[in-house]
């Protein structure tokens, strides 16, 4: 019997898993800065919490992504990072330092 319960935890935990991850691209333009949302299975990142926070972790700016996923601020004053947060294991951040300057 217990061999027969090793087996069935074996074959349980040996099916693959299909989980998905979020991702943010963040690119400078002009005065703003734009970023895009997206899921590793294509699903949409519409409406999910976003913020801009500064090194100290002081709330710089708040809001939401788009219907297109995205979502536009203006570029801070001091050092900033985004924080895009999808709910548990589903949280990026991207340092001012990874933004694509033109």
């Amino acid at each position: 019997m217990r061999v027969n319960i090793i087996w069935v935890f074996l074959l349980f935990f040996s099916l693959p898993v299909s989980a998905h991850s979020i991702f943010m691209d963040c690119k400078q333009e002009g005065a703003d800065v734009s970023c895009l949302a997206s899921f590793s299975d294509g699903s949409s990142a519409e409406n999910i919490a976003y913020e801009v926070l500064s090194y100290e972790d002081k709330v710089l700016l708040k809001g939401r992504t788009d219907l297109n996923s995205g979502f536009k601020f203006p570029v801070p004053v001091n050092d900033y990072y985004v924080l895009l947060d999808a709910g548990p294991g589903h949280v990026v951040d991207v340092d001012m330092t990874d933004i694509h300057t033109p």
